[in-house]
């Protein structure tokens, strides 16, 4: 019986040779995913997503020399379709914010970083449905939302200390 590739291919930069190999085990069992290559660092996971026109990267934050978070500015001119899921021991949500950035986890997250391969999938599925785009309609649903709230406690209201219009 043939087998099936997965339809997307992700590149994994991590310096820790068990953390690498527990990162190839969670993409290798994702249905959705195929591991074309483990690196030790990041700038290596970037030149092979380049060569290979990777969908998706796994970088580790806490590698020596240049770490995840340091690759991630340049990464946008590189490969700007490239979608990337970061693990670090830091600040998780600054990481989050990033461009291309998918999803932000704890090191050894594995359980995390198998739900942020679950969600790159859809929305490399479908990206107009899912993800950032939907992500940021909601945000700025909710910005409005609030700013009409204080604009209607704005107007016609007064501090009682307030004197009336002489």
């Amino acid at each position: 019986m043939d087998e099936v590739s997965a339809p997307y291919s992700i590149v994994i930069g991590a310096n820790d040779p068990f953390l690498r190999g527990r990162l190839q085990e969670v993409v290798a069992n994702h249905p959705s995913f195929d591991a074309l290559a483990a690196v030790t660092n990041a700038v290596q996971a970037v030149d092979v997503a380049k060569h290979c026109e990777a969908h998706a990267l796994i970088l580790v934050d806490e590698s020596p020399g240049t770490r995840g978070r340091d690759v991630l500015a340049g990464l946008a001119a590189d490969l700007p379709l490239a979608r990337v899921i970061i693990t670090s021991n830091g600040d998780l949500f600054e990481l989050a914010q990033r461009p291309n950035v998918s999803a932000a986890v704890a090191n050894g997250d594995l359980d995390g970083v198998w739900y942020g391969l679950d969600a790159l999938s859809e929305w490399l599925d479908d990206p107009t449905e899912f993800g950032i785009n939907r992500r940021m309609a909601a945000d700025r649903r909710k910005a409005q939302d609030w700013s009409k709230t204080f604009a209607q406690r704005r107007v016609g209201t007064r501090r009682p200390t307030e004197p009336a219009n002489p």
